[in-house]
């Protein structure tokens, strides 16, 4: 089977989930099967699979005044070239494509993978205009078949775009096996073991609730009889901005806080494994695959209580309100003083790991592509 991924993920992001997710679902393709990638930009490593068929034509040679030009020409050069690759089946990376129309011509079936409703539910936040999440619903209906990463996201998008069911799927996302290994020496800086530690991963946009975080540690803080912290928050993502630096110093938290860049995959791992737990206060999540990668480094997770992490994990992790900032924070204080609490729910946790692989992964995604192929 020739299968067409449009590449357009990367030219917006370098790394991240969606990244990883076609890194590991081209690689675990059927040895007989020739994916094409086409867009016009490389990802920084190439899916590792024999019979990869690039058709990338870059036009970065033009400077930023030119962008406009340079998206034209990217347009035309797919659109010319994606019928010469005679795929069997099209499945774009992200929606802007697809809502343009560009396979609107095709006579093959086109699969597109939803992610989540975070626009949709969030939009004062991150989609004021509604033109994301416009943009995502004309590539829902132009799509042959959806593809969701959790059922909540299946349930999310039945609901708010109105899908019929049985034209969308469930293909869950995995953990790297690099999470399971354990490293020696250990990649950590050498002042993150002065104290044990919390850790907050990746971006921190308003919905994922770090502010709320910010409130639990103030009162863990009070909570202690000298105002000092026994442990500490270490951040892992952007820098901090002047607000959040701002409102650290208001609660009185600059020396039970430190912020670090993220770390590739083997440190980030070690990050997991030294922590006292994950703290994962996110509103809502599409999967939440941090949770996963936290438990298969052998930590514990301190999770909002959401639809999408009790299908992951049942009671793997330790919930809290997030909504409530003294629901976090005696969540956080009761993993730190009961260790056999937190080792029950690392236990829990496991348990639920062999279900995540990126082999049953694409499997489950081949056996769809092979469905609608078959009905052409």
């Amino acid at each position: 089977m020739r299968i067409l991924y449009d590449g357009e993920i990367y030219s917006i992001f370098r790394h991240g989930g969606v990244v990883r997710y076609f890194q590991h679902l081209i690689a675990e393709l059927p040895i007989e099967d020739v994916p094409i990638l086409l867009g016009n930009r490389l990802p920084d490593s190439l899916p590792a699979h024999p019979n990869l068929e690039l058709a990338v034509k870059s036009f970065e040679w033009l400077v930023t005044p030119l962008k406009p030009l340079r998206k034209w020409l990217d347009r035309g050069y797919c659109e010319r070239k994606w019928p010469e690759l005679a795929p069997d089946l099209i499945h774009p990376t992200y929606y802007n494509e697809v809502a343009r129309g560009r396979y609107d011509q095709r006579q093959v079936p086109l699969v597109l993978t939803v992610y989540d409703m975070i626009h949709e539910r969030f939009p004062d936040q991150v989609d004021r205009r509604g033109r994301h999440s416009e943009k995502k619903r004309q590539a829902v209906e132009r799509a042959d078949h959806l593809l969701c990463i959790s059922e909540t996201t299946r349930q999310d998008l039945i609901e708010r775009f109105n899908v019929p069911p049985e034209k969308t799927s469930v293909t869950l996302l995995a953990v790297d096996e690099l999470f399971f290994e354990r490293s020696e020496p250990d990649t950590l800086p050498t002042n993150a073991n002065d104290l044990p530690y919390f850790l907050f991963v990746g971006r921190r946009d308003r919905y994922k609730n770090f502010w709320l975080l910010l409130d639990a540690l103030a009162i863990c803080q009070s909570n202690q009889p000298d105002r000092q912290l026994p442990f500490r928050l270490q951040v892992l993502g952007a820098s901090m901005s002047a607000e959040e630096l701002q409102r650290i110093s208001e609660l009185r938290l600059q020396s039970s806080i430190a912020w670090h860049p993220i770390s590739e995959d083997a440190g980030l791992r070690d990050w997991y494994r030294h922590s006292l737990a994950l703290v994962f206060p996110t509103l809502w999540e599409g999967f939440g695959l941090p949770l996963l990668e936290a438990l298969a480094s052998g930590t514990c997770v301190i999770g909002s209580n959401i639809p999408v992490f009790r299908e992951l994990v049942s009671d793997g992790f330790e919930p809290f309100d997030p909504c409530d900032a003294e629901s976090l924070a005696h969540a956080m204080e009761r993993i730190f003083s009961q260790p056999q609490i937190r080792e029950d729910r690392i236990a829990r946790g496991l348990v639920h790991l062999p279900r995540y692989s990126w082999t049953a992964t694409a499997s489950a995604t081949r056996e769809i592509y092979q469905r609608l192929v078959a009905a052409e």
